[in-house]
């Protein structure tokens, strides 16, 4: 079986060396450290996906985002940028991008950030598992809100937020959400509160509720067990493997 080709665009000798020592024992591998050499690069070969590090704030870097999914729409993009990017990450969403690398990563991550982008661009049916699933997202943090907003509905689900666990709740009881995602610290009531009243009323208790938190402790997962929640996730994720979680879910 011929191996994949993959394009690395990263200014960063150690981000970049540490990617092709992974990498290429299990794909093809081209280097570049800027985006215009990695364009003409892009435009002499096939390209399966594109891991590349730009400042997405920037228009060139839109654009360039654009010219690839017109030229080459079969290969698949993965970005590597700070979580504290936001905007970023929901400009790069709307540009279609496959898949995030939030630095600082380990093996791990890169490994499944690359595998998920390929996977993304080889089933397209599966971007149609949250089409018209109504999502509920809960957090007191409006970034955080706007961010997976964006990721979720360029997923086609039908997403509502809410800003406190009673005002959620609410929601939930008149709309009866497909998945509810819920941080913890909120006012009014917290996100292990609003998951045990969903998961004790009979009428609630089968939507599953995933936890989502910037902590990341023992004593917060016991919790979120005992709430009865069907998943604790970590904020600091790459925002489509909680998609992909989220579709775990919804798939059951």
């Amino acid at each position: 079986m011929d191996k994949k080709h993959i394009l690395i665009v990263e200014n960063n000798e150690q981000i970049r060396n540490l990617c092709v020592r992974f990498l290429s024992k299990e794909f093809e591998v081209a280097i570049s450290e800027n985006i215009e050499e990695a364009l003409k690069m892009y435009k002499k070969h096939t390209c399966d996906l594109l891991l590349l590090d730009t400042d997405l704030s920037d228009i060139k870097g839109l654009e360039i985002l654009r010219q690839i999914r017109e030229e080459q729409p079969q290969c698949a993009v993965v970005l590597m940028l700070d979580y504290a990017a936001i905007e970023k990450i929901m400009s790069a969403v709307r540009e279609g991008v496959d898949g995030f690398l939030v630095k600082p990563f380990d093996l791990m991550a890169l490994d499944t950030a690359v595998k998920n982008g390929l996977q993304n661009i080889a089933s397209k049916e599966e971007k149609e598992v949250l089409t018209g699933k109504k999502i509920l997202i809960v957090d007191d943090d409006n970034e955080v809100l706007a961010l997976f907003s964006t990721v979720f509905m360029y997923e086609k689900a039908n997403v509502a937020t809410a800003s406190d666990g009673i005002s959620a709740y609410q929601i939930i009881e008149q709309n009866l959400s497909d998945l509810v995602l819920t941080d913890v610290m909120m006012p009014k009531m917290d996100g292990f509160t609003l998951c045990q009243k969903i998961k004790s009323n009979e009428k609630l208790c089968k939507i599953p509720v995933i936890i989502l938190t910037v902590r990341d402790t023992e004593n917060d997962r016991l919790k979120a067990r005992e709430a009865g929640a069907d998943a604790y996730l970590v904020k600091l994720t790459d925002p489509y493997l909680i998609v992909e979680e989220v579709k775990k879910l919804i798939r059951m």
